[in-house]
This record gives structure tokens, C-alpha cells and sequence, in this order.
């Protein structure tokens, strides 16, 4: 069957086909109609975009195959027409595509081209039956864009090809005598890479590239930036590669934007050792889409990135020191440093440190305003993060692990939905000591948090916390000024040490490992001051000794106080303190037949006021008493309490000064 005629001319400069009404258009018009189209949309590409490949696609790897080469999927453009890899004549055998090259082991060493054949073709029914409808049988053809990959051997240039083919240089091979494998090495890349045509260029930008592009190295094209300013603006393009460099990249020019393609395919590495990777001495500079960091081998270094001024700065979707960090166990080097100030902000980055005892993963300084955005931070040897007095950090949805100290804050810390954790990372262990240390009289709000110090303990000091579901997984340790609010968190050992703080709604957890004060492993330790509140909050069923009231008067309110042994005691109270307990409920887990109280006062000082509470009995046994002192004379103001089982209190040794009530 004879195919349409083609009519199409582009010289008539047809837009489109008119279908006149009532009658059935020609083949041959709706054929024409379909070039229009195609033509107009290839004349638009090649107009944008350069003939070449995109990124990795197309590029040529040995893998030590006899005669054979890797071809990595991916698209490509030639004369506007777009080339893909995997395509139904070039598929792929666990995610690669292998070309044998069809020709002998050489004799002689030689060097071959590996080039691409492109050209067009029809396709009928018999190549395609699914082109064909089984009623109607045959009723047109296929025309598409086919490409063959294809050797010269012994020569670095494309053969001369057929009329309508079209020839593009993907790799040359160097061929050893007698040796059929190609190795990594063997492969030099020469394809092309697609870019933008230059008269479409945002103005002002700089494309970086191992071949093609204005510059090879990002260093040379910082330094060809010296009219930057807020009206012009410069970007800086970096297509993928590995670029080596002996200095760290300065951005000593304001507005300017370094962005890659893909942190996975564009590599920036300083291989001098001592230094940073990039000094940002310049207001307004992004740096994006890169890995950025310092080459295999080069030695100890200082910060990855680094702030040397008050200037402003955002990191985008960056991979900081990776290679060097999974590289040994003797790197040292920190990761972000704002010591020096600036108004940061760090999004979608993973960031590595190693082997800086001393200093951290990030530092904010006395100065910085930093914002850290869905971030990763791994530091082994190392701090995860220094907060300065003065700095002021906010971080969201990032997290944070290290073997040292996951926590330094002594400036303003807004924290929501982030996690800080103590662990084992590579073949080093963890530290012993305080993992968490929060100081100088600032706020730490934090929303939908875990900090996680594992067997080690937090400080805080001075300092105002504001938490609302946090998870605080490691002994906590307070003291001195600031008014605390905790709203639904977990804490596993808290004390309270004279910082003035209200608990609502928290779970007292913990074993017999947190030993917070003398040998009773408390949940809960309140010493000195007036004006805490505990309400609404619960002990876990693995506690022992759940609230120690040392020289305080906190008040206790709608409270589940559980204890997990026999004998165990759910308040105890010294030091002239003078709690009051209201409306809790205080039940034993297990059969109780010690002769101790739940509430138990060891000095004669103290005064309990004990209103409305209740005591729920065991089965298996129950508490002699309510209350019981250790000393004869302690005191205690009762009204309306309430119990299944045992004594209100020891008249022994308990006197009740009056009974009252409390609305």
C-alpha cells in the first residue's frame, strides 16, 4: 500500500490545516498538518538548545568488559529531536545498557570512537504489529527518530555517514594489544553536552562545564564576576563533573549564585590541605545543587564553608564533606562555620564533620541569624552543633546525630519537629559526659522534638525552655534562673534544680539506670524554689521512685503516680519543702506489703498538703499507710482523700495539723 504523499513546505510558511466542513480531509493533509507541528516544535529546540547530551546521559563507562562498554540512560537533543536511552531497541540489563562493540581484541594498541548514528525511519505493521488494528487491517505507517551505537576504529572522528544521518562523538577507547577488556580508565568522555544557545542565556549567566562551557573550573569563573551588585545580578552554572581545585573557592562579589544540576553529578573538591572549601566574604550568595567538599587523600582541613563576616548566605540541597568523611577514620575537618555572623539560611543539605573535638559540625555565632531547613548533620569525633550566646538559630524538620555532643546552645533556639541524638558512628564510640548543654540566660522553644543523649544527661542552665511534645531520652538536668513550661513530653529522669518550671501533661519515665539524686532513681526531682506546677502528668509503669521534693513547695495536681515495687515510694518529700498534692491518683502495680507510705515525709519540717487524692489498692497487697514519715512529728494538711485499702496516714509518727480543703 502506497503511503501519502508529503506536501509540507516549510517555505510557505503554513501555521496550520483548515478541515472544511462536511467532507473527509485527505490524507495527505493531515499528514502535513502533523509536520507543521513537529516542525514548528524542532525549530523551537534547536533555536533554545544546543546539540548534546544532558548530564550523564549517553556518557560511555568501562566496566571491564571484553570488547563491550556501559552506556548510561538519558536524553540527548540533535537538531531539535530529542534521543532517549532506554528506548525499545536499546534496553537495559539491571539498569545499564550494554554495547558490544562487535570487533575483534586488537592486535595493535589503537584508539577507537565511540559515536552515535542518528537518523530517521518507518516503521509499518510488520515491524509493529501493534500499529496495525485487527478489524481495518493496515491503515498507516510510523515514522521515528532511531539512533545505533557505532565504532571507528583507530580514528577520534566520525566516518562520513548517509544523507539524513547525523554522527555525535559519545567516548574514545584506548585499546591495548592483545587485551580485550575495557577498563574505567580506558574511557575519555568527549560527548557534547546540551546548553542553552547563548542569545538565550539569562543575562549575567556563567556555565561551568568540563567541556562546552564558558569556564572549566569554578574558581576562574568567580573571578571573572567583578560588576556584581543588586541590579546585576550573576549566576553561575555548574553542569556536571568533578572539578579539582588547589584554593577554596572565594565569593569575595555580592549576588552571586553558584547552582549545580545535581549534588549527586557536580563534584567541587579542594584537594590543599588546611584550608576551607568556600570562603563567602559577600553579601547575597547562594550556593545550590552541589557537592562541595575536599578530594580523597588531601589531609586535615578547617570548615567545609565558612562565613568570614556578617554576610548573607543560603545553602540549597548540598552535600557537605561526604566522600571525605566515608573516606577513613582520621579526616579532620568541621562542616558549616558562622562564627563570623551572616544571615543563613541551610535547606535540604547533608553535612559531615570528623575529628574536631574542639569545634563542631555547624557553628552559629555570637552574631549569626541561622535558619536550618530539612538537614541532615552526621559528626563522629566531634560536636553536632555550638550555638553562641547572642546567635540566633532556628531549626525545622533536621536532624542531628553525633559521638560527642549533639547540643551546644547558648543563644535563642526555636526547634520544631528535629531530633538530636547520641550515637555510635563508623568504629567510634560514644562520649561520657554531658551530651546536651544549654546555657546563658536565653529561650529554647522546641515543638515536636527528640533529644536523645542515650545514657548520658543534659544541662540546662539559666536558661527558659518551652517545649511541646518533646521526647527528652536521657537524664535532664536544670537549674539555676528561667520560668520552663512543658507541654506532652517524655522526659526519662528530671531535675528540677530551682528553675521555676510547669509540667502539663508529661510522662515520667525511666529505670533503675537513672540515678538522679542519692540512690532512689527518681522520675522526678524538684529542689529549691516556689511556684512549679505538675499537672496532669503520669508515670510509666517501669518506675520505682517517682517525685523526690527536696527544700521546694511545688504543687501537684491531677496526677497517675504508679509504683513498680514493693515498697517503692510515689512522693517523697525532705528539706522543708512543702508540696501540695491535689486530686491524684496514686496506684501500686504490684502487691505492696511494706510498711512504708506512698507519700513519704523524712524530716520533721516539712508540711504535705494531701486534698482529694486517692489510693487505689493491690490485690495482692496493699500499703499500710497513706502517708508515713521517717521521723516522728512530720506534718500534714489533709481534706477528702480517699482509698481502697490501708491507713490515711501513720498517727505515729504523722501529725495532722488541720484538715482543709481546696477549690
Amino acid at each position: 500500500m502506497a503511503l501519502s504523499r508529503r506536501t509540507f513546505n516549510e517555505q510557505k510558511r503554513y501555521e496550520t490545516v483548515i478541515y472544511k466542513e462536511n467532507t473527509t480531509p485527505a490524507d495527505f493533509e493531515m499528514v502535513e498538518f502533523q509536520d507543521i507541528i513537529r516542525t514548528e516544535r524542532e525549530a523551537l529546540a534547536k533555536a533554545l538548545i544546543t546539540d548534546g547530551f544532558l548530564g550523564d546521559g549517553f556518557r560511555v563507562v568501562g566496566l571491564g568488559l571484553a570488547n563491550a562498554v556501559e552506556v548510561l540512560s538519558g536524553t540527548g537533543f540533535s537538531f531539535g529531536k530529542r534521543t532517549i536511552l532506554p528506548d525499545s531497541n536499546h534496553g537495559l540489563i539491571s539498569g545499564q545498557h550494554i554495547f558490544n562493540m562487535g570487533i575483534a581484541t586488537p592486535v595493535t594498541a589503537r584508539v577507537d570512537l565511540v559515536y552515535i548514528d542518528i537518523f530517521a525511519d518507518t516503521v509499518n505493521s510488520t515491524m509493529d504489529p501493534d500499529i496495525e488494528d485487527p478489524l481495518l487491517g493496515p491503515t498507516a505507517d510510523r515514522e521515528r527518530m532511531r539512533y545505533v551505537f557505532r565504532i571507528s576504529e583507530g580514528s577520534a572522528t566520525v566516518p562520513t555517514l548517509p544523507v539524513g544521518h547525523v554522527g555525535m562523538r559519545m567516548a574514545l577507547v584506548t585499546r591495548r594489544a592483545g587485551d580485550p577488556l575495557v577498563n574505567a580508565a580506558d574511557i575519555e568522555d568527549v560527548r557534547p553536552l546540551a546548553s542553552l544557545n547563548q542569545q538565550f542565556k539569562p543575562k549575567n549567566l556563567i556555565v561551568v562545564s568540563p567541556s562546552g562551557g564558558d569556564f572549566n573550573d569554578p574558581m576562574d569563573a568567580l573571578n571573572s564576576i567583578t560588576t556584581a551588585s543588586a541590579s546585576n545580578p550573576f549566576t553561575i552554572l555548574v553542569m556536571p563533573g568533578v572539578y579539582t581545585v588547589s584554593a577554596a573557592l572565594v565569593f569575595d562579589q555580592p549576588y552571586v549564585s553558584m547552582i549545580g544540576t545535581d549534588p549527586d553529578a557536580c563534584s567541587i573538591l579542594v584537594n590543599t590541605a588546611g584550608i576551607s572549601a568556600a570562603d563567602v566574604s559577600a553579601d547575597h550568595i547562594v550556593i545550590k545543587n552541589l557537592k562541595i567538599g575536599f578530594a580523597l587523600g588531601s589531609g586535615s582541613h578547617s570548615a567545609t564553608i565558612r562565613t568570614t563576616g556578617a554576610f548573607n548566605l543560603v545553602l540549597e540541597n548540598l552535600v557537605v564533606s561526604e566522600d571525605f568523611y566515608n573516606e577513613n577514620a582520621t579526616n579532620s575537618f568541621r562542616g558549616l562555620d558562622f562564627a563570623s555572623g551572616g544571615a543563613v539560611s541551610v535547606r535540604r543539605c547533608r553535612v559531615f564533620a570528623q575529628n574536631t573535638t574542639t569545634s563542631a559540625a555547624v557553628i552559629v555565632g555570637p552574631t549569626a541569624t541561622v535558619t536550618i531547613d530539612d538537614t541532615e548533620v552526621t559528626a563522629a569525633v566531634s560536636d553536632a552543633m555550638n550555638h553562641s550566646n547572642g546567635g540566633v538559630l532556628v531549626v525545622r524538620r533536621s536532624r542531628f546525630l553525633s559521638t560527642r555532643v549533639i547540643l551546644t546552645s547558648a543563644g535563642t533556639l526555636t526547634a520544631r519537629d528535629s531530633t538530636w541524638r547520641l550515637q555510635v558512628l563508623k568504629a567510634f564510640g560514644t562520649m561520657v559526659g554531658s551530651t546536651v548543654v544549654l546555657t546563658s540566660s536565653v529561650t529554647f522553644e522546641a515543638t515536636d522534638c527528640v533529644i536523645d543523649g542515650a545514657t548520658q544527661r543534659a544541662d540546662m542552665t539559666d536558661t527558659t525552655a518551652l517545649w511541646t511534645n518533646v521526647v527528652m531520652n536521657c537524664q535532664f538536668y536544670t537549674s539555676g534562673g528561667g520560668t520552663s513550661r512543658y507541654r506532652n513530653c517524655e522526659f526519662h529522669g528530671l531535675d528540677i534544680n530551682g528553675t521555676v518550671s510547669d509540667l502539663d501533661h508529661c510522662l515520667l519515665t525511666g529505670t533503675s539506670a537513672w540515678a538522679i539524686a542519692g540512690t532512689s532513681q527518681e522520675a522526678l526531682v524538684l529542689r529549691g524554689g516556689t511556684g512549679s506546677r505538675v499537672t496532669g502528668c503520669r508515670t510509666s509503669p517501669g518506675v520505682t521512685n517517682a517525685i523526690l521534693v527536696l527544700a521546694s513547695s511545688p504543687f501537684i495536681k491531677d496526677c497517675h503516680l504508679t509504683q513498680a515495687s514493693d515498697g517503692s515510694r510515689a512522693i517523697h518529700v525532705n528539706l522543708a519543702s512543702n508540696p501540695v498534692i491535689d486530686n491524684c491518683l496514686f496506684q501500686p502495680l504490684v502487691p505492696y506489703t511494706f510498711g512504708f507510705g506512698l507519700i513519704h515525709i523524712t524530716d520533721t519540717v516539712s508540711v504535705v498538703t494531701l486534698v482529694h487524692s486517692h489510693l487505689e489498692g493491690n490485690s495482692g497487697g496493699h500499703p499500710t499507710y497513706f502517708v508515713n514519715a521517717g521521723s516522728v512529728g512530720s506534718k500534714l494538711k489533709k481534706g477528702r482523700n480517699t482509698g481502697t485499702s490501708g491507713a490515711l496516714y501513720n498517727a505515729a509518727t504523722v501529725t495532722v495539723v488541720t484538715s482543709v480543703e481546696l477549690n
